[in-house]
């Protein structure tokens, strides 16, 4: 029997709702419902959690289930994003601190100087939602960092810019 088999048997068995076994498994309900319509596996600790609450061995959770098994045996790949990602917001952020060295005041003269610019807002919001993301967990711990010292960077560039064509165009009352 297929794992999303078991996990709706044993389920209705103890007379759970897939929002109760979520709550329980602390998940939300559209996971349960993604296993038991096997569009989706439960990761490994999920499937120890199972075991676990339903009182049902680990082996024949997943003995019974080939494509689980395999998906478990399978080694982690990595997406070459994690490490092209950082790199990329890494030069941005390089590119955008040396250009409060290369002028004297804040001015969009040129394109260069629209495309950093526009790369530094959207780089912003992006950079949060990739820091939500899944995969960003399985990312090496100076990966991330590369990454935040360039979103670091962007982010300075950008105050720095702001604050100098603010200032550029304050003139106080003699």
């Amino acid at each position: 029997m297929q794992i999303s088999e078991q996990i709706r048997h044993l389920r209705q068995e103890q007379h759970l709702t897939q929002q109760d076994l979520a709550t329980k498994l602390h998940i939300s309900r559209q996971s349960i419902s993604k296993w038991e319509n096997d569009t989706a596996l439960p990761t490994f600790d999920n499937v120890v959690a199972l075991s676990d609450l339903f009182d049902v061995p680990l082996d024949k959770l997943l003995r019974d289930d080939p494509e689980l098994m395999a998906s478990l045996s399978q080694p982690t790949r990595h997406s070459p994003w994690e490490v092209i990602y950082p790199a990329i917001i890494l030069t941005l952020g390089f590119i955008g601190f040396l250009q409060l060295y290369g002028r004297s005041h804040a001015s969009l003269s040129t394109l260069t100087d629209w495309l950093i610019n526009a790369g530094q807002l959207i780089m912003m919001p992006v950079a949060l939602l990739v820091a939500r993301s899944k995969w960003w967990r399985r990312i090496d711990t100076r990966l991330k960092l590369a990454f935040w010292i360039g979103m670091g960077l962007i982010w300075l560039a950008a105050a720095v810019e702001f604050a100098s064509g603010f200032f550029a165009g304050f003139h106080p009352a003699h």
